[in-house]
């Protein structure tokens, strides 16, 4: 299965700790405090509020620090990094895009992404981050 991750040269992703950069850009799209906007879990939920990954990790009984996140599609990238200037505060911190091939056995696939586990994946080949 194709995945598509967003992650810097060390593999981390951008909601990696509480001062990340997603967290920076998610302010930035909704003026200044995203933790008043009504629809910002709706369109970045975390994985307990997708709710097709929450049933899923119920059922497994498993920890999300054993998975990374990513995207299922271009389309579902684009659709959370949805404004250039978001993906240039990716790509100015560091973040790329990059494809990755992985077992779909060991995918959890959700409404607005996807969990994989790294060690059943292969990172093929980076993506320009704006062309989407």
């Amino acid at each position: 299965m194709i995945i598509y991750r967003v992650e810097d040269e060390t593999y981390r992703g951008p909601w990696a700790g509480v001062n990340s950069i997603g967290y920076k850009i998610l302010n930035n799209m909704y003026d200044g405090s995203y933790l008043e906007s009504p629809d910002w879990t709706k369109h970045h939920p975390g994985p307990c509020e997708d709710t097709k990954l929450a049933n899923k990790l119920y059922k497994l009984q498993e920890k999300v620090k054993n998975y990374l996140f990513g995207f299922e599609s271009l389309t579902q990238y684009s659709n959370w990094f949805y404004t250039t200037q978001s993906r240039q505060m990716l790509y100015n911190s560091g973040y790329r895009l990059y494809m990755y091939d992985c077992v779909k056995e060991h995918c959890l696939l959700g409404n607005k992404q996807v969990m994989f586990k790294k060690e059943y994946a292969e990172k093929l080949n980076e993506v320009n981050l704006f062309l989407f």
